[in-house]
């Protein structure tokens, strides 16, 4: 069945955040730092599913910086400032967030969207780790509410993605669509046959990929050629 409810965090911390005014991902990684004042690693660099708060702050304190920037770097190619007819068009918008650790990838987005005065956000979080999903969707709502002119309207889906049913993620085909994928397409443990196969049954309509992972070697690279490919048959696919 497709769950129902939102998971979102209630603690210390989702207190500090909600007082901070015009609150930015920069705030949020200074709390981490603030958190660790050492260098742990994390286990397989926090590819498998985080479990506690600690390893939460530690992600972000690692990781966060060039999570952000890439995916930045690959929003800025989203044609929402091209004109004014496309403008309009992110006004009323669904994000899904594909393994979505703690929604750095939805911050940044949200945060690139500001000036386009965003009217309506539908976003989904997809993410195994409980406690993790509970702090995307909190970092979504806090972010959302700065960004949106309404409340945006928050799913959490705490699955591994090879656990993901059609009834899960349904969407508007009305409405625009931006699939973001931040170091999760070059991970190994899902199938992406089943990925693309759920995207191309439920997902009609515009949708947008921004896909960015690291350089670590040929094969998961690989697994990102090989999404693109899948969707470049589709006549309507164009690649920036």
């Amino acid at each position: 069945d497709a769950q129902d409810h939102t998971l979102i965090e209630n603690s210390d911390y989702s207190k500090i955040i909600s007082k901070i005014n015009n609150i930015s991902f920069v705030d949020l990684r200074n709390i981490a730092l603030d958190k660790v004042s050492s260098n742990p690693i994390l286990e397989n660099r926090g590819v498998s599913p985080l479990t506690t708060e600690k390893e939460l702050y530690i992600y972000l304190r690692n990781y966060g910086n060039m999570h952000y920037e890439k995916i930045k770097s690959a929003i800025n190619l989203l044609p929402f400032n091209d004109d004014v007819s496309l403008s309009n068009s992110f006004k009323n918008i669904e994000i899904i967030d594909w393994g979505c650790g703690q929604a750095i990838a939805t911050i940044t987005l949200l945060e690139s969207l500001k000036s386009t005065d965003i009217y309506n956000a539908t976003i989904t979080l997809i993410e195994p780790s409980e406690i993790t999903i509970k702090r995307a969707a909190l970092h979504v709502n806090v972010f959302g509410k700065q960004c949106c002119e309404n409340d945006p309207q928050i799913k959490t889906i705490c699955k591994y993605i090879d656990d993901i049913q059609s009834i899960d993620i349904k969407t508007n085909p009305d409405k625009i669509k931006i699939h973001l994928f931040s170091n999760i397409l070059d991970v190994e443990t899902f199938s992406l046959t089943h990925l693309e196969n759920i995207i191309s049954d439920t997902q009609k309509g515009i949708n947008y990929f921004v896909c960015a992972s690291p350089y670590i070697n040929d094969y998961k690279t690989e697994r990102l050629d090989s999404f693109k490919r899948y969707f470049k048959r589709y006549s309507s696919f164009t690649n920036s």
